[in-house]
């Protein structure tokens, strides 16, 4: 245990015995103090986010839930705890995010997600379909495209993004225009037509060149075509920006294993 560890531990035992009592603004006080003494023990966060909830300031319940989720992201409790105090605000969209956050992070199979996101997906449905209406309609018509991508129909849902590009405007849609070519990419990703995702991320990037989504996808398609030093050069624009992001640590590792095949390869040819 380290010398942190070892000076928040009595504020956090401190705070659960305050906590057990009902003092729920003792044990914040408590937890505060174990925060203070080592930021990076998601417990306390955890533990205070807690009291905030039985005192009912939700917002800061949601707050330390996801201080806990930065300080462990494998501590299932802080998406939980964030969870139930977004539920109280009303923040459903808000709520379902963190859920599928908590999935990445694999979680899916934990029972009380499990009976949170059973309360959360009616309430999230009813907020998503209140805030479709309200969009403009390239943005109505992006929203018919991702709810025809999540059921499998991508043509339908291309056919959708390529008409919400209709309607956008440069500059003032890059944003959105960056984020329906990245989707029309990844619709024929799953229809492993590798040329066409190619041409919608070189239209991405052209307007973002940094872009990690359109970056990532377009590598995924130089792989799938065993353009694999292409790839690579893909990933590694990726990890310059986002160094910790798995999915392109793992692809690095992966393209690199398949380029140094390559020129092995090509050296037993002499």
């Amino acid at each position: 245990m380290s010398e942190a560890r070892d000076k928040a531990t009595p504020f956090k035992n401190a705070g659960n015995a305050a906590f057990k009592k009902k003092d729920w603004k003792t044990a914040i006080e408590q937890y505060t103090q174990a925060i203070a003494a080592d930021p990076s023990w998601e417990v306390p966060y955890s533990n205070r986010s807690q009291a905030y909830f039985q005192l009912k300031q939700y917002e800061n319940a949601a707050s330390d839930g996801k201080l806990c989720i930065r300080a462990n992201a494998d501590y299932v409790k802080g998406f939980h705890r964030t969870c139930n105090a977004l539920m109280k605000l009303g923040k459903y969209m808000e709520a379902m995010k963190v859920l599928e956050q908590a999935y990445k992070n694999g979680h899916r199979a934990n029972k009380d997600l499990m009976k949170m996101h059973e309360k959360v997906q009616p309430k999230f449905e009813a907020a998503k379909a209140q805030h479709d209406a309200a969009l403009p309609l390239k943005e109505k018509l992006k929203a018919a495209g991702n709810k025809f991508f999540k059921s499998g129909e991508y043509p339908q849902a291309l056919e959708k993004y390529n008409e919400a590009l209709k309607h956008c405007k440069k500059p003032d849609d890059m944003k959105l225009i960056v984020s329906l070519h990245c989707n029309r990419a990844l619709c024929w990703q799953q229809q492993s037509a590798f040329q066409q995702v190619i041409a919608c991320c070189n239209e991405a990037l052209e307007l973002d060149p940094e872009n990690a989504k359109a970056l990532m996808r377009r590598s995924s398609a130089f792989e799938g075509m065993e353009k694999y030093r292409l790839a690579l050069q893909d990933v590694r624009k990726v990890l310059l920006r986002h160094p910790t992001m798995s999915v392109a640590n793992k692809a690095q590792h992966r393209l690199s294993s398949a380029v140094r095949r390559l020129k092995a390869a090509k050296a037993g040819q002499y």
